[in-house]
């Protein structure tokens, strides 16, 4: 969410409209979190606040590139492709948070017994080098993006 400008962008003999702005940056930055969490279509908090969605759920705070300041993000599902083990996931975002990585990945594990769940894995591999190295004190349960 936020304002975006609309104009011709170029120079010389080759001019383009399109959008510009922190808004546009963000939205690329989401776009390419779809890619590392293996989902299809994800939204930030500040967007469902203005449009909520039924069927939604917490992926976690995520501090995308180039950003200072992290989002929420969520992801969208289809009515035929919900999780079916959504208490299990957010049970164990809960956990990552609190950075009690065995049991989150136990959770997210478990969470994945009917379904693929690519997110989760991701969060299984995340636990699996957070619970491996000596955790910064200041860590925050946010995930952080390069």
């Amino acid at each position: 969410c936020g304002e975006v400008s609309l104009g011709s962008v170029g120079s010389g003999k080759h001019f383009e409209f399109r959008a510009v702005g922190d808004a546009v940056n963000t939205t690329t930055r989401i776009e390419q979190l779809n890619k590392l969490l293996g989902t299809r279509l994800l939204a930030s908090g500040e967007v469902l606040q203005q449009h909520p969605v039924a069927n939604s759920r917490y992926l976690g705070r995520f501090l995308l590139r180039g950003k200072k300041l992290p989002l929420e993000i969520f992801e969208i599902q289809p009515d035929d492709t919900a999780t079916t083990n959504g208490a299990q996931f957010s049970q164990a975002i809960k956990e990552f948070q609190a950075s009690n990585f065995t049991q989150a990945a136990s959770l997210f594990l478990a969470s994945t017994q009917n379904n693929p769940d690519f997110a989760a894995q991701f969060y299984i591999q995340k636990c699996q080098q957070l619970g491996q190295a000596p955790l910064d004190p200041n860590w925050d349960g946010i995930v952080i993006v390069k």
